[in-house]
């Protein structure tokens, strides 16, 4: 508590707001000041808002009271792509929705086209299992394809080499490098596939990051 105090304390000297702020402070203004609210509807008549599922409480009311005049608001989002939880994003927002907003279409986009078929089966059982979801299933515009394998590894170092010697062999059997990608989720991961890449003999190229 005497550190959030001392922080705050900073803050309203440097007259400076954190990402918080900006939404706690927002939403107070928007509550407080009908004018201030009413010439914010005005200038933005029409609202939309990506990765939906995502919204925190502070997020959903500020939406709410930006549309509540002219009721034009277009959101996207996938209740079976809410992995925020953990800072505050509430997913029965994108599941009430309807109930929030009512008179709102709905518009399930179900047809997938960058994953293959086998990948999409895979996941249409694994996100089945999900509680408290739409119901939804995926469908792919391309074939099959292999199917996708799964392999524990202890840590990054393992799965690395893995995947580098996995890689190594598939050219050493004839594969061309063009046919292979190693996907990241965040440009850090990269570091130990680069020295496992390198101490197989595998050339690469990095990409972004």
């Amino acid at each position: 508590r005497r550190a959030w105090l001392a922080y705050d304390a900073h803050l309203r000297r440097h007259r400076s707001l954190d990402f918080d702020d900006l939404l706690l402070f927002t939403l107070r203004l928007l509550e407080e000041a009908p004018a201030v609210r009413q010439a914010l509807q005005q200038r933005h008549r029409h609202v939309l808002v990506d990765e939906y599922q995502d919204t925190n409480r502070p997020q959903y009311e500020i939406v709410r009271r930006l549309a509540e005049k002219h009721r034009s608001l277009f959101v996207v989002g996938d209740d079976d792509q809410a992995i925020y939880g953990w800072r505050g994003a509430d997913l029965s927002r994108i599941l009430g929705f309807a109930r929030d907003f009512r008179g709102a279409t709905t518009v399930r986009l179900q047809t997938n086209y960058r994953s293959t078929g086998a990948i999409l089966e895979a996941a249409n059982r694994l996100i089945a299992c999900n509680v408290g979801r739409h119901e939804k299933t995926l469908r792919a515009v391309l074939e099959a394809g292999d199917s996708p394998r799964v392999v524990g590894q202890p840590d990054e170092e393992a799965e690395a080499a893995f995947t580098a010697q996995d890689i190594a062999a598939r050219l050493s059997a004839g594969a061309r490098p063009a046919e292979f990608a190693v996907l990241l989720r965040t440009a850090l991961q990269a570091r130990p596939f680069e020295t496992a890449l390198r101490a197989a003999q595998v050339p690469y190229r990095l990409v972004g990051g």
